[in-house]
C-alpha cells in the first residue's frame, strides 16, 4: 500500500513539474533615457521590475532549469519565471546584468554574431552592440546562459510580387526575375549554412556552443527546429502572448515588454492580459480583387486598412481562395492561380493596419490540401480556420501541415464539423435576419466561440449594429463580421464601429 502511495504521489508531482507555466519576458534595450521607442525599458524602470519581482515572491530560474523540469528531472520553484534580452545590446552588461546580479537573477542573452562581426548592423544599433571580449566577460558570469540569435537572419528579403521585406529567417525568397519563390530545399540549405555560421562563431569566441536559439522576432517552422536542434541547440525561444509550458518543450514561449513604462503595465504583461482581450473580427473575401489592376488593388487596400483601424478589428479572417474554390490567391501546384495578392494583403494589414491575429479561412473543396503546402510555408497566419466539410483525414492532414510550419497555431473548425482534430475554438455563422434578440452567446462553453455576422449590402436600419449589440450584451466574447459594400456607407461604419470598440476600452489601474 505504502508502494502504491508512493507511486501515486510521483505521478502527481511529475503531473505538476510537465504542467507548469512559466513566464518568459522578453527585452531589448535599456537606456537611461527610454525616448519613443515602446520596446526600450528605462533604467530607473527595470530596477523597479526587478525589485516587483523579488517583493511578489517571483524566483528567476535559468532555461537549463527549465529544461530539466520538462524532462522531469527536478521541479521548478513557486513562481518561476524565466528573463532573456535579445540583440546583444552593450545596455545588457551595463545596466541589466549588476542589477540582476544584485538580486541574483540568472538571465538568457541571445546574440546575432553577424553583428557583432560588424556585418549588416542596424543603423540605430551601431556603436551600442557587445564586442566580442565583453561578452566573453559576460559570459563567464555565472547568471547568464548565451544563445544564438542567428548569425544573419534579423533583416528582411522580399517576400512577395509587390516588393514586401519579411524576416530572412523564415521567408521563402521571391526572385523578382524568375517571379518564383524559394525551393523548400534552398531554404532548408541556407537556414542550415546561417545557423552553423553562428554555431562556430560562438564556439570560437567562447569556447561552447548555444545550447539553444532566440528565433528572430519569434517566428520559426519545424524546418528551422530540426536545422538547429542537429547542430546541438535544444532551446527554441519564439515569441507568443502565453506562457511557456514545459510540456511543450523544447518550444519556449516569450512575452515581449512594450510599453511597459509603469508597474502597472508590468504586470499586466506578466499576467498576460493582452492576450484576454476579446477578438473582432473583420473577414474578408477576395474574389472582388481578382479583376482589378494593380493601381485598383492598392486603392482598394488603402481604404480597406484605415477602415480595419476605424473599426478597432484586432483580427481578420481571409479566404485564401475564390468562393467557389476553383482558384487560389497564391502560387501553387494544385489549384489555378487568379491572383498573387494573399502574402501582400496579409502583410499589410498585420504591419499598417496593427492587426495581430490572422486567420486563414480553409474551404472544403477538391486539392485544397495539396494546395495548402504553399500557403502554409509562405504567409503569416495565427490560425486556421476549417470549412465543417473536410473529411477526418484532410482535417488531420490539414492540421499537421500548418502546424509544421507555424508550431502552436491555433486551429478550429465550423460549427457542426464531425472531426476532433480541430477544436481550439468553434466558428458560428450568425444571420442577421433571424438573430436579433436572439442570445446566442449562450452556445459559448469551455471552447471559445467566434461568432460571424454575414451582413448583407442591403442591410438598413441598423440591424447589422443591433445584432452586434446583441451579442455584445448577451455575453459574446469574440465576434465580427464580414467587410463589403455595407461597411463602405459611412454611417453603417460608424454604428458598426461603436459596437466593435469594446474590447478596446481597459479599467485604470494605479
Amino acid at each position: 500500500m505504502r508502494a502504491f502511495l508512493l507511486v501515486i504521489g510521483w505521478c502527481l508531482l511529475f503531473s505538476k513539474v510537465l504542467a507548469a507555466d512559466v513566464p518568459v519576458l522578453v527585452y531589448h534595450d535599456i537606456r537611461d533615457v527610454p525616448g519613443t521607442d515602446e520596446y526600450v525599458v528605462s533604467s530607473r524602470m527595470f530596477r523597479e521590475q526587478m525589485a516587483f519581482l523579488r517583493q511578489q515572491g517571483f524566483q528567476p530560474v535559468s532555461l537549463h532549469a527549465f529544461a530539466e523540469a520538462a524532462a522531469g528531472r527536478a521541479m521548478l520553484p513557486d513562481k518561476a519565471i524565466v528573463l532573456s534580452f535579445d540583440d546583444g545590446l552593450a545596455s545588457f552588461r551595463e545596466i541589466a546584468l549588476p542589477v540582476l546580479v544584485q538580486h541574483g537573477f540568472p538571465a538568457v542573452l541571445s546574440v546575432v554574431t553577424g553583428w557583432l562581426d560588424g556585418r549588416q548592423v542596424p543603423a540605430d544599433y551601431r556603436g551600442r552592440l557587445l564586442t566580442w571580449e565583453q561578452l566573453r566577460a559576460v559570459s563567464r558570469s555565472p547568471f547568464v546562459e548565451v544563445l544564438s540569435h542567428t548569425d544573419n537572419l534579423h533583416h528582411g528579403i522580399p517576400a512577395n510580387p509587390q516588393g514586401n521585406l519579411t524576416p530572412a529567417v523564415i521567408t521563402r525568397r521571391y526572385d523578382a526575375a524568375s517571379g518564383r519563390y524559394e525551393t523548400e530545399a534552398a531554404f532548408r540549405d541556407r537556414i542550415r549554412a546561417d545557423l552553423a555560421r553562428s554555431v562556430a562563431r560562438l564556439r570560437a569566441e567562447l569556447g561552447q556552443s548555444p545550447p539553444g536559439i532566440a528565433w528572430p522576432y519569434g517566428f520559426y517552422d519545424q524546418v528551422l527546429a530540426e536545422e538547429a536542434t542537429a547542430l546541438g541547440m535544444r532551446y527554441h525561444m519564439t515569441l507568443a502572448e502565453e506562457p511557456a509550458r514545459t510540456g511543450q518543450f523544447p518550444r519556449i514561449n516569450r512575452v515581449v515588454l512594450r510599453a511597459s513604462n509603469t508597474i502597472a503595465a508590468f504586470e499586466d504583461t506578466l499576467r498576460f492580459e493582452r492576450a484576454r482581450r476579446p477578438l473582432r473580427f473583420v473577414e474578408l473575401e477576395l474574389d472582388g480583387m481578382a479583376s482589378r489592376s494593380a493601381a485598383e488593388q492598392e486603392k482598394w487596400l488603402s481604404a480597406l486598412l484605415p477602415r480595419l483601424r476605424l473599426l478597432r478589428a484586432n483580427a481578420v479572417v481571409v479566404n485564401p481562395f475564390s468562393g467557389d474554390g476553383r482558384h487560389a490567391f497564391f502560387q501553387n501546384d494544385r489549384i489555378p492561380l487568379r491572383a498573387d495578392l494573399l502574402h501582400r494583403i496579409l502583410h499589410q494589414i498585420r504591419t499598417r493596419a496593427g492587426v495581430d491575429y490572422l486567420l486563414l479561412r480553409i474551404p472544403a473543396v477538391p486539392g485544397v490540401a495539396q494546395a495548402a503546402i504553399e500557403l502554409a510555408r509562405r504567409h503569416p497566419y495565427d490560425a486556421v480556420l476549417l470549412a465543417a466539410g473536410h473529411s477526418n483525414a484532410d482535417a488531420a492532414l490539414l492540421r499537421k501541415l500548418f502546424d509544421y510550419y507555424r508550431p502552436g497555431v491555433r486551429c478550429g473548425g465550423e460549427q457542426g464539423a464531425p472531426w476532433p482534430v480541430c477544436r481550439d475554438f468553434v466558428a458560428v455563422s450568425v444571420d442577421p435576419r433571424h438573430a436579433a434578440g436572439n442570445p446566442v452567446a449562450k452556445q459559448e462553453a469551455s471552447t471559445p466561440v467566434y461568432f460571424f455576422l454575414q451582413n448583407r449590402p442591403d442591410d438598413s436600419g441598423g440591424q447589422i449594429a443591433k445584432v452586434l449589440h446583441g451579442l455584445r450584451s448577451s455575453g459574446a466574447r469574440h465576434f465580427g463580421l464580414r467587410d463589403g459594400a455595407f461597411l463602405e456607407n459611412p454611417v453603417n461604419l460608424r454604428r458598426v464601429a461603436s459596437e466593435l470598440a469594446g474590447h478596446t476600452i481597459h479599467r485604470s489601474r494605479n
